[in-house]
């Protein structure tokens, strides 16, 4: 009997969103979580992902490295800058970065002595007003 693919909501197309129990993994599926933008601001647009294969992927990791490229920054409308949530553009869809994909993308920072987590894009702030 087929499985329905982790992070589908349903297994409706049973030959695309299936494994069928031969515990090879699914080829559409996505561990990364889907946001929904229409109550944020794009801060920075990153380039789409433009690989067949998810960025969650392991085999992805090194196309992830030191790519900060891909990262779109996104801001609930209101919020201030420490509410800003890196997210990549898949297929038109952002999505949530995963942990092992935050930790390939700004390894060569995140290693340095007093790294925080934050970027002064007044730029920016200026092409918005």
């Amino acid at each position: 009997m087929p499985v329905p693919c982790p992070g589908k909501p349903s297994a409706s197309d049973d030959a695309q969103t299936t494994n069928n129990n031969d515990g090879k993994p699914c080829t559409n599926s996505s561990s990364s979580k889907v946001l929904d933008i229409s109550g944020m601001d794009i801060v920075y647009r990153g380039k789409v992902w433009n690989h067949s294969e998810d960025p969650s992927a392991k085999s992805m990791v090194h196309l992830l490295e030191r790519n900060e490229s891909i990262v779109t920054w996104l801001q609930p409308r209101g919020g201030s800058v420490h509410d800003q949530i890196p997210a990549i553009n898949v297929n038109g869809q952002y999505r949530v970065l995963s942990l092992r994909m935050q930790k390939s993308i700004w390894r060569h920072i995140r290693l340095k002595k007093g790294f925080v987590n934050l970027e002064n894009l007044s730029q920016v702030i200026d092409w918005f007003q």
